[in-house]
């Protein structure tokens, strides 16, 4: 069983609202299942509001750990996708909904 990790997604705020963010975490999925990989992980600082984002993709919070970015601490949460399978079809079921 092999994981796949976001280590960072950013979206300049004029083009976020729009899908893409769901459309790359879709491409994101369907390449790891091609090499092999079957969950995912990402992690997220506790205070950015784009959480949420990932929540509604399915992802479930497992922890959290203090990392440094530059010379600040942060708090930062393990999101994970057990199954590639449970964010397709969010995000499958995100983008027919819009």
């Amino acid at each position: 069983m092999q994981t796949g990790e976001v280590y960072a997604l950013y979206l300049l705020q004029e083009v976020q609202r729009q899908q893409l963010g769901t459309r790359l975490m879709r491409q994101l999925a369907e390449s790891l299942q091609k090499q092999g990989c079957n969950s995912l992980v990402v992690y997220v600082i506790k205070d950015n509001p784009a959480r949420r984002f990932y929540e509604k993709l399915g992802a479930i919070p497992v922890n959290s750990e203090t990392s440094w970015i530059g010379d600040q601490e942060v708090e930062e949460i393990r999101y994970e996708w057990v199954s590639l399978d449970s964010l397709l079809k969010k995000a499958e079921q995100s983008t027919t909904h819009q």
